[in-house]
């Protein structure tokens, strides 16, 4: 029961009002806990998805070809959102944040991984942002 009242006082809760048997509280807890594992799971799918389809575009993109893109842009053209100063600025700010994050989290880097591929164990592969011309 101590564990049950540390863990989710709620269900200990019930359990002393009678509404819950000590049986019932904890496989309530196994099953909410159940649930956060799997939309943390779900959520760092959709975060890696998302980064490894976003990213890596970017990343391709450094040196002639943006300057070009940036040369040749005509916000007279764009057909859906126009570009200005400021989504360039939150587009850095964006990415500063994604290389601190991986900075705080200490993330391991691999050697010469291609953009697309996996790397075992919790390592990641790609481009880092900080620096182009090096491989994470």
């Amino acid at each position: 029961m101590t564990e049950l009242r540390d863990k989710a006082p709620d269900l200990a809760d019930q359990v002393v009002e009678g509404e819950l048997t000590v049986k019932d509280a904890f496989k309530k807890w196994r099953d909410r806990e159940s649930l956060r594992e799997r939309q943390a799971r779900q959520a760092a799918e959709t975060a890696t998805s998302n980064l490894c389809s976003h990213i890596p575009v970017l990343a391709a993109w450094c040196g002639d070809v943006i300057t070009r893109y940036a040369r040749d842009y005509n916000p007279g053209d764009a057909y859906s959102r126009r570009i200005d100063k400021k989504m360039l600025t939150d587009a850095r700010t964006a990415i500063d944040d994604i290389i601190r994050v991986r900075e705080e989290r200490g993330l391991p880097r691999a050697r010469r991984a291609g953009l697309g591929t996996r790397v075992a164990a919790g390592g990641e592969s790609g481009s880092d942002l900080s620096d182009p011309g090096r491989t994470v």
